[in-house]
């Protein structure tokens, strides 16, 4: 996304750069979310949501449906057919997961929350960021309010920064990790998948 909107001219001369440290830090594991927040968003409310909102379709189009993972979305439908509740828990924020989460059918979107004032986006939310141990913060109040109870927790993740959330789960899975991931998994025993995009 963050290429994408600087592809379309929506960001100055060092976005890219400045992209690049948090990307390395997010990889390192030592991300300051707010600062990145503070980043990742300020193109959008310097815009009319309606504008966001189009460039948003495009990006959908373009980018993420060409992305998607034949096995993942395989995982989802089965889960689903056997009665389960799926739901995407991201630190990106909602206004550009809805819309992904609409296209894998999945109902129950817990995101980064972004403040509107009319038509304009004003910024995140001060709430706890839905990062790290605040994605497992944000699951357990999700639990909590839901109208369920829950015996089992299937978590699957990409990222060393997801650990927390895959402690908790009954069942972690490591998908097309990266190298530091992997190799908590393997230590741990935790299951390895590679989703190939098909």
């Amino acid at each position: 996304w963050n290429r994408f909107i600087h592809a379309a001219g929506w960001t100055p001369p060092d976005f890219i750069e400045r992209n690049q440290f948090f990307t390395e830090q997010y990889a390192q594991g030592v991300l300051n979310i707010q600062d990145y927040l503070q980043f990742a968003v300020k193109p959008l409310t310097e815009r009319p949501l309606q504008q966001s909102q189009a460039l948003l379709k495009k990006f959908i189009d373009q980018i993420i449906r060409p992305k998607i993972r034949f096995s993942g979305m395989e995982i989802i439908k089965q889960a689903q057919q056997q009665g389960h509740e799926v739901a995407i828990i991201t630190a990106t924020n909602r206004f550009i997961t809805q819309p992904i989460a609409e296209l894998f059918n999945v109902k129950h979107l817990i995101a980064t929350e972004l403040v509107f004032e009319g038509d304009a986006i004003l910024g995140a939310c001060n709430e706890t960021p839905c990062f790290r141990e605040g994605k497992l913060h944000h699951l357990k109040r999700w639990l909590k309010n839901h109208d369920k109870v829950f015996d089992t927790v299937y978590a699957y993740s990409d990222s060393l920064n997801d650990v927390p959330l895959l402690e908790f789960s009954d069942f972690p899975h490591a998908v097309n990790p990266d190298d530091t991931l992997r190799n908590i998994a393997n230590d741990r025993g935790w299951s390895i998948l590679d989703w190939q995009i098909r």
